[in-house]
C-alpha cells in the first residue's frame, strides 16, 4: 500500500514538472517577438487593425510603466511615513510575474526604501528579461530573480508568507486559468490573516472595464471583480473571522486605448 501510494506521489510530481515545463516554454514562445506576433503583448485587437507599431509599441509599453511606476512610489511614500511600520521590523517584497519589466521600474525605489525583493517568473524568457533590468540599473546584486511557478514555491518554502511584507503581481493572474487563479487568490487571502500591515497589489484588466466587444484577448481572462475576490475574501474570513478585505483602486490606465488596466491595493479592513 505505501508503495503503490509512493508510485501515485511520484506520478503526480512527474504530472506537474511536466506541466510546469509545458507552460514555461509557453511563455517563452509568448515573450519573444517573431514573424507571427512582432509585438506579444500588444492587444490583439489593435494589432489586428494594424495600428501596432514598432515605435507605438516601445511608448505604450513606456506608458503603462510610468502609471504603475507613479503609483507605486506614492506607495512607497506612503508606507515609509506611516504608523504601523514597527508592526513589522524587516520588510520583504515578493514579485509575481517579471515579463517585459514594463511595470517595474519602481523597484530601484523600493530597494531606496529598505525593502528586500525577489522576483519570481517561471519563464527562462521573462528572468532573463528581469536579470538584464537589474543589470542595466545596478540592482542585480540587490534584489533576487528565480525560475519558479507561484505555487511550487509556495509549497517548498521558497516564497514565504511570514517573511513577505507586499506581493505585486503584474497581469498574473489574468493568465491563470480559474482553479489557479481561485488557488492564488484564496492564497492571498490566508496571507493578509498574517500579523503586521500586509498589501497585495495587483495589475488587472478587469472584466467590467474591458467587455467582449471591443477587447479580444489572446490568451488571457479579464476576471470580474467579485470572481477576484470571493476567493480572497473566503480565506481571509476563514484564518481571521470576522475579517474583510479592504480593497482599493489606486488607478487606471488605457493601454493602446483599448486595455483599460486597474491597480489594486488590497488589505485587511
Amino acid at each position: 500500500m505505501i508503495a503503490e501510494k509512493r508510485v501515485v506521489m511520484e506520478m503526480g510530481m512527474r504530472m506537474e514538472t511536466d506541466m510546469s515545463l509545458a507552460l514555461s516554454q509557453m511563455w517563452d514562445d509568448k515573450l519573444v517577438p517573431n514573424n507571427i506576433h512582432p509585438y506579444p503583448l500588444a492587444p490583439r485587437k489593435r494589432t489586428e487593425e494594424g495600428l501596432v507599431t514598432a515605435d507605438s509599441y516601445q511608448r505604450e509599453n513606456y506608458l503603462l510603466g510610468r502609471f504603475v511606476h507613479f503609483l507605486m512610489f506614492q506607495e512607497l511614500l506612503q508606507w515609509l511615513w506611516s504608523a504601523s511600520l514597527e508592526l513589522l521590523p524587516a520588510w520583504h517584497l515578493e514579485i509575481f510575474g517579471a515579463g517585459l519589466m514594463r511595470d517595474l521600474t519602481w523597484l530601484s525605489s523600493a530597494v531606496t526604501a529598505g525593502f528586500s525583493v525577489s522576483i519570481r517568473d517561471f519563464s527562462q524568457v521573462a528572468c532573463e528579461n528581469a536579470y538584464n533590468f537589474l543589470i542595466s540599473r545596478g540592482l542585480h546584486e540587490k534584489i533576487e530573480v528565480s525560475k519558479t511557478s507561484i505555487e511550487l514555491g509556495w509549497r517548498n518554502g521558497l516564497i514565504d508568507d511570514e517573511q513577505t511584507t507586499w506581493y505585486y503581481a503584474g497581469q498574473l493572474v489574468q493568465n491563470q486559468g480559474p482553479d489557479e487563479m481561485w488557488q492564488i487568490m484564496r492564497h492571498f487571502g490566508r496571507f493578509l490573516c498574517q500579523s503586521g500591515n500586509r498589501r497585495v497589489y495587483l495589475l488587472h484588466a478587469r472584466a467590467e472595464d474591458n467587455p467582449p466587444e471591443e477587447v479580444t484577448w489572446n490568451y488571457a481572462t479579464p476576471w470580474s471583480d467579485e470572481q477576484l475576490f470571493t476567493p480572497l475574501e473566503f480565506d481571509l474570513n476563514h484564518e481571521c473571522p470576522g475579517s474583510r478585505p479592504k480593497v482599493e483602486m489606486l488607478g487606471q490606465h488605457k493601454y493602446f486605448n483599448n486595455v483599460t488596466y486597474t491597480l489594486f491595493r488590497i488589505e485587511k479592513a
